[in-house]
């Protein structure tokens, strides 16, 4: 579909496995260019997915009002050129606006499973994509620019610890920017990275002041709580796009602000302590 042009969505259905009657729930998925129903066996996983299917459906039917608003973000040009490593310009502004629609429809709502409920909140497009577009315009140059920043710290880096400190950093970019990652990242944490980055420049400039020692210990007590928060997943689910609504995995993501660069504060209380007890559940 390309549109919202069932009536209804049912929140789960019913089917005959073997004799037994299984409960499945249906959801919209994002395929890119359209979305598509499928049967999910949890509750949870539908309701994921349905929050990405839900954001393609309203990129596609707005996109004339969300690109118009992309094109005048403040320091588009420039985001384009600094942010080009990890999204390539030519797909900068179809994130952008996909972003814009999660926004503006999606996130803060309740589900949408009804034609009537989707053309509902459309008509609101007016005010909506605004106040979206006031959270994100303040926030794209200096993501851009903290991305940049903290690429140009790992390029200088030089010593005998260099090595494994570069691969454990350039190990969390790619958890934190996978192919698509302004799409479906929630702006919750999205919101958080200039910050993210801002602390990996703090980290390298630590190191080079002499801080190796305890940059280690802590690098050692982050990959332990990482492979088991990994470990407690099905094989298929541990990638960055599958885990961007887990707990546990941003507030380990705090938890790096919080060991390597602590001046900059969490937005979330981060603690080994707090990641034991996510690992407990």
């Amino acid at each position: 579909m390309k549109s919202f042009d069932i009536e209804e969505l049912p929140l789960q259905v019913v089917r005959q496995r073997g004799g037994v009657q299984v409960a499945q729930f249906p959801a919209l998925i994002d395929c890119g260019s359209h979305t598509a129903t499928r049967l999910f066996s949890d509750a949870a996983s539908a309701g994921a997915a349905m929050q990405g299917g839900l954001m393609r459906l309203y990129s596609l039917t707005e996109r004339k009002d969300l690109r118009a608003q992309v094109r005048w973000l403040p320091g588009l040009a420039d985001a384009k050129i600094r942010l080009a490593p990890i999204v390539p310009s030519s797909q900068i502004e179809d994130s952008l606006v996909d972003l814009l629609a999660r926004r503006a429809f999606v996130e803060g709502e309740r589900e949408v499973r009804t034609r009537a409920a989707f053309e509902r909140i459309a008509s609101e497009r007016g005010k909506r994509i605004p106040v979206a577009t006031q959270d994100v315009a303040p926030w794209l140059l200096p993501l851009a620019e903290a991305y940049q920043s903290a690429r140009r710290a790992m390029e200088s880096m030089s010593g005998p610890r260099a090595g494994a400190v570069i691969a454990d950093i350039r190990s969390q970019i790619e958890w934190l920017t996978p192919q698509g990652f302004l799409s479906v990242t929630p702006w919750q944490w999205l919101k958080q990275y200039p910050r993210y980055f801002q602390a990996i420049t703090y980290r390298l400039d630590k190191i080079r002041a002499g801080s190796a020692g305890r940059d280690d210990e802590s690098m050692k007590l982050l990959k332990d709580l990482w492979t088991r928060s990994l470990a407690k997943v099905a094989e298929h689910e541990r990638t960055p796009t599958a885990q961007t609504t887990s707990e546990l995995r941003w507030t380990i993501e705090e938890l790096r602000v919080s060991l390597f660069a602590q001046p900059l504060g969490t937005s979330i209380k981060a603690s080994p302590q707090r990641c034991e007890k996510l690992l407990a559940i």
